[in-house]
């Protein structure tokens, strides 16, 4: 079975709502590429999963939750590219 953090349950869950404001959800994953395709499958998330094998990204957004290794603390941000 696979779990979602709460950030990217709620994202899952509201899909819908996040396009009717002509946004998009995007997911950042550190987990291998058959785990994420496991995950996308067992979930059927529609959204776009990344790949950040190396961690960079969770890095420079200082998301790295240190007491549990290099893996991100569960997070959900918002990004507006207008600014």
């Amino acid at each position: 079975m696979t779990l979602l953090s709460p950030p990217a349950r709620r994202a899952a869950e509201s899909i819908d709502e996040v396009q009717i404001l002509e946004a998009e959800v995007w997911a950042v994953s550190i987990d291998p590429p058959d785990k994420l395709q496991e995950m996308r499958k067992d979930l059927g998330l529609t959204f776009v999963t990344l790949m950040d094998p190396g961690g960079e990204t969770i890095k420079r957004y200082g998301i790295v939750n240190r007491a549990h290794g290099e893996i991100p603390h569960p997070t959900a941000l918002v990004i507006d590219t207008q600014e």
